[in-house]
């Protein structure tokens, strides 16, 4: 009835983002009284559906929902199976727009478990999940775009995916990639040069173009020379600014990577 309903409801909102196994429990034992009864069971899964869809519940609280419609169907069955079979497909695309990254995984992650507990057809389940094959086709049309930028640029991969490049020159090229990202961009959103060749293989090439120039004058990483020999011997070529940023720091880099290293504020790495 609606007192239960309301009940309900007030127990859904107190799962919140953490998806406490012990609150989804407690709501799928609620939910058995209303399995029987296809009225009944449609009215409980609406209180659960509307937060889901709704763009006015935070993001973080969509994947706990999922797990509490993962619970009916897996523990309570019953009505609940044929209602949300016909049902998901028109919301899980529409979560799916609304999650994070790590969200759309886990949510992905239960799609395939209700593959393996054979809960719906095959078309349907296929149905369902056209979000994530459409991301699939996404992200593999833009790896294959990257990789043309990449060979575009003279950037090569081994057949491990890492760059084909000496074990000098990617040292090298690691150290200029390191003071590009040094100032202005956060931990989690440094890139290696493998994800830069992606994102940005023209600032890759570069990266490279600068680290060939200083192994070839003997610089660099490994080369022995530090930092001092390394900005006057670069300088000799018109590469280098031995701007001094401060007393016990001399700028060695090209003066295209320390007009590049502010692009990086405004790369999306996602």
């Amino acid at each position: 009835d609606e007192e239960q309903l309301e009940e309900y409801q007030e127990m859904l909102a107190s799962v919140g983002a953490h998806p406490d196994k012990l609150k989804i429990n407690s709501l799928s034992m609620v939910a058995e009284d209303f399995s029987a009864s296809a009225k009944m069971a449609k009215a409980l899964y609406e209180t659960i559906r509307t937060p889901l869809v709704s763009p006015s519940v935070p993001k973080e609280n969509k994947l706990p929902l999922v797990y509490v419609i993962d619970s009916l169907l897996k523990n309570v069955r019953g009505k609940f199976i044929p209602i949300i079979a016909a049902d998901a497909k028109t919301w899980m695309p529409v979560v799916f727009e609304q999650m994070s990254d790590e969200h759309r995984a886990k949510l992905r992650r239960v799609w395939d478990t209700w593959r393996v507990s054979r809960l719906f057809s095959e078309q349907n389940w296929e149905d369902m999940g056209v979000c994530f094959v459409e991301a699939d086709g996404a992200a593999e049309a833009e790896r294959s775009e990257a990789e043309a930028r990449a060979r575009a640029a003279g950037i090569g991969r081994k057949a491990d995916g890492s760059l084909d490049v000496s074990s000098d020159l990617r040292r090298q090229m690691q150290l200029l990639l390191d003071e590009a990202q040094s100032e202005g961009v956060d931990e989690l959103d440094k890139v290696s040069l493998e994800r830069l060749a992606e994102i940005n293989p023209n600032l890759l090439a570069e990266i490279m173009s600068a680290a060939q120039d200083i192994v070839a004058s003997g610089g660099g990483a490994g080369g022995g020379s530090g930092a001092a020999d390394k900005a006057s011997g670069a300088a000799s070529n018109g590469r280098w600014s031995p701007t001094v940023a401060s007393s016990n720091f001399t700028e060695t880099r090209p003066d295209e990577i320390i007009a590049r290293a502010a692009d990086w504020d405004r790369l999306k790495l996602e």
